[in-house]
């Protein structure tokens, strides 16, 4: 069953970035990051892959655009899935 990720639309109260350093959300406001969750995440149309998951009341699918914004990270990052796995786990990528 698909179902559209919606839920970085509505920022929790008690969300990391919410909690955040004023110190650090400065840095995130300058870094990469911001643009490409602006640019690059929020853009990805999910809709596109609904076609792939079955149309029977089940499991809802994972975050696609979580999956599909992992697979653009690795390939800039120049990762093998191994690499990029260790990477996203235990660096955040930024190390």
């Amino acid at each position: 069953m698909f179902r559209e990720n919606r839920t970085h639309e509505m920022p929790e109260l008690f969300s990391e970035k919410n909690m955040m350093p004023d110190t650090l959300k400065k840095r995130y406001e300058k870094s990469w990051a911001k643009g490409f969750y602006e640019d690059v995440f929020c853009r990805i149309d999910e809709t596109l892959f609904s076609v792939l998951y079955s149309d029977k009341v089940s499991r809802p699918n994972l975050p696609v655009n979580i999956y599909v914004s992992l697979e653009i990270l690795k390939e800039l990052f120049g990762l093998s899935d191994e690499k990029f796995l260790g990477r996203f786990y235990f660096e955040h990528l930024n190390a």
